[in-house]
């Protein structure tokens, strides 16, 4: 009897000890994490230069807040999590639950006209559904910089003064067959929940959204109304911090009118997820895609993306004043919200490394020199990317059940092996890109074969990566006969030995991929070639490159420097925007301006982010604080590629005046009044000639 008593002490106090040491294990993992998660919020605040930062995030039990900087400059008041933003278009996922949650009381139709609910909208060419408003499909316009009514009000609108400044433009495209990001189709929303609620647009989401969410600290931005803990906000002028210019948007209320906390918006995500706000079946129907641009495909009201094989869902909003993010891993339990007072900041890249850092996803990528090596692991890193993400959204039942397994595998089968890669990579490249797509209609494959693959191994691979995904696969079904999908012997093998050989490189010396004032580019390319020469796959540290020649070399004049990051880029990392971007930049630094162009033409073909102007638009402004003279000669190059942007011209005007050339400062002018006439900052320019 006494050595029964004895046994069982001694396991009792096994058990505890072990709960203890799992406890202590447990604490320590969370404080690193913590520690990692300050570290990079401080580095990007210190990056950007923002005054202010804040963050909140619940993952799992566990909850986390914390802020940096200051929520007024000029009266040194520190910032809190309390801290009470603009949260501009995070906004609209409000909006559409909103009107999900008029759709559930059965009081809307998603697929009805939007003048069935608000029939003091103008009929357009088309037909628009609240479905396609919701998901950026209606062809309804965003901003216009041509519109004189939409230009920085100051003064409070009604819902019908908000409506009035677009309700009588033409659609952009006809409906469904394009994607278009629409803050006006947002504010159309908005008056729709009103007209069919009989409330007020503040009203209803207090009632339905706010309160069930326990958001106490959420209400629509008013100038007037005393709002604790509000910031001041902020923008930059070249590397200049400003006082933000003071705008009234209730004319953006249902699009970007809400005030409210990370704290707050933490709490709508975890509300989302647990059927406080919407039954499990709508939210599935708010996170169906229905548009894509770039990497963003656009639900209802929310961004839905995989990172990694991990399932995303997201919304940033950006004005004058500031930069906020709502993001929430759905299968991990993470809700996470990061808000900034310098405004138009990027805190989706933020959001994402905080979500890396708090799921473990291992951030290093594979990548190859040769090209079939590079395509190969293209499609395996998509297949995993989306597969993951599809499996965690969709689950297992639904993916086994789907009818079209045996044609996406066929079709994997005969496009993703070396041979066939090898003979037709152009081909191999556009069939690469059609297996996922969203429009102009759906395209799954890569979905639906990754969600196979994950549903099968009940693994989330996001910590080991791509290929640790597909060998396990392999190695499932070769031991596993009653796996049917399977792929070919030549992908078997070539599969073998990435993973073979990315064992090693994967460990590759960090020090030969971090670069600083004293690197040796010469050396670095000896050392690189010593430790990769072997192997076909190595870790992708593109990336890296970048980010430096952003930071130190691109605005200091370094042309030099960017010479030789090129020349490496081109060895490891062929035929990538940047690299061909900069290759431009450097020519253009030589004057040689045919070489200069050849290389734009190159670059853009690859990404057409030349015509992006609020992009090159930003750089060249960056670029003029310490190189003018190169910065309008790129400027010059890159109107050709902006030729009806009003801002871009105008911007090159402003540019020329500032360097006393007054001929190019008319010229460019005369190009901003062709866009919008009658501009007086225009026919300022022009005056001056």
């Amino acid at each position: 009897m006494q050595l029964k008593k004895l046994y069982l002490l001694i396991i009792l106090t096994m058990l505890c000890a072990q709960n203890m040491f799992s406890q202590e294990t447990s604490d320590t993992v969370i404080e690193e994490k913590i520690a990692q998660i300050e570290a990079e919020i401080q580095a990007w605040q210190k990056q950007n230069n923002a005054p202010a930062v804040s963050v909140a995030f619940q993952h799992g039990d566990f909850y986390h807040e914390n802020a940096w900087g200051l929520a007024d400059i000029e009266n040194q008041v520190k910032a809190k999590s309390t801290s009470s933003y603009q949260i501009a278009s995070t906004t609209k996922p409000m909006t559409a639950m909103a009107i999900l949650k008029l759709w559930e009381m059965g009081k809307i139709d998603l697929d009805a006209e939007v003048q069935t609910y608000y029939p003091s909208f103008p009929k357009k060419k088309y037909p628009i559904t609240i479905r396609q408003i919701l998901s950026h499909t209606a062809g309804i316009s965003h901003y216009r910089s041509d519109s004189k009514e939409e230009k920085h009000i100051k003064d409070p609108y009604s819902t019908k003064m908000a409506i009035d400044i677009f309700k009588d433009w033409e659609l952009i495209f006809e409906p469904s067959t394009d994607w278009g990001y629409s803050s006006y189709g947002y504010n159309l929303l908005g008056a729709v929940i009103e007209e069919v609620s009989g409330k007020s647009y503040e009203e209803f989401l207090k009632e339905h959204i706010w309160v069930p969410a326990n958001m106490e600290n959420t209400m629509m931005d008013d100038p007037i109304t005393i709002v604790p803990n509000r910031v001041r906000g902020y923008f930059k002028n070249g590397s200049k911090i400003e006082n933000g210019e003071y705008l009234d948007i209730s004319s953006r209320f249902g699009a970007g009118g809400v005030r409210s906390t990370v704290q707050d918006i933490v709490k709508m995500g975890i509300a989302l997820s647990n059927g406080k706000i919407l039954k499990p079946e709508t939210v599935e129907l708010m996170l169906e895609p229905w548009g894509e641009q770039g990497w963003n495909e656009y639900a209802l009201g929310i961004s839905v993306r995989p990172f990694l094989g991990q399932h995303i869902i997201m919304h940033s909003g950006g004005m004058p004043q500031t930069s906020f993010l709502f993001l929430a891993a759905p299968a991990d339990n993470l809700s996470l919200s990061i808000g900034s007072n310098l405004g138009r900041q990027d805190v989706e890249s933020l959001g994402i490394s905080l979500v890396q850092i708090l799921s473990g996803i291992d951030t290093k990528t594979v990548t190859a020199k040769k090209t079939e090596d590079k395509l190969m692991l293209d499609a395996i890193n998509e297949v995993f990317n989306f597969g993951q993400g599809y499996y965690q959204k969709i689950g297992k039942s639904k993916i086994e059940n789907d009818k079209n397994l045996a044609s996406n595998f066929k079709y994997f089968n005969r496009y993703i092996n070396p041979k066939y890669i090898k003979n037709n990579s152009k081909e191999a490249r556009e069939k690469i890109e059609a297996g996922h797509q969203i429009q102009p209609e759906k395209s799954l494959i890569w979905d639906r074969v990754g969600g196979y693959m994950a549903s099968q191994l009940n693994q989330n691979y996001s910590q080991e990566g791509a290929l640790a995904f597909f060998k396990a696969y392999i190695d499932l079904y070769q031991k596993d006969k009653s796996i049917s999908y399977r792929f070919t012997k030549d992908f078997e093998n070539a599969v073998q030995k990435y993973y073979q050989d990315w064992q090693v490189t994967k460990a590759l010396n960090p020090s030969l991929t971090h670069f600083d004032k004293n690197t040796d580019w010469n050396q670095v390319s000896i050392q690189l070639d010593n430790e990769l020469k072997k192997y076909s796959v190595y870790p992708d540290f593109y990336g890296d490159l970048i980010d430096y020649t952003y930071s130190n070399l691109l605005f200091k004049k370094k042309y030099d420097e960017i010479s030789h990051i090129t020349s490496l880029a081109d060895t490891y990392f062929f035929g990538r925007f940047f690299t061909e971007f900069l290759k431009g930049f450097v020519a253009l630094s030589q004057n040689d301006l045919n070489n200069a162009k050849t290389c734009f033409v190159k670059a853009n073909e690859i990404e057409n982010h030349l015509e992006n102007p609020n992009w090159i638009g930003s750089l060249i402004l960056q670029l003029a604080q310490a190189d003018p003279v190169m910065a309008f000669s790129l400027g010059e190059i890159m109107a050709t590629y902006n030729p009806k942007s009003y801002v871009f011209q105008i911007g090159l005007a402003n540019l020329a005046s500032k360097m006393g050339m007054k001929e190019k400062s008319g010229y460019y002018a005369q190009k901003a009044l062709e866009i919008k006439p009658d501009d007086e900052m225009a026919l300022k320019f022009i005056g001056n000639e």
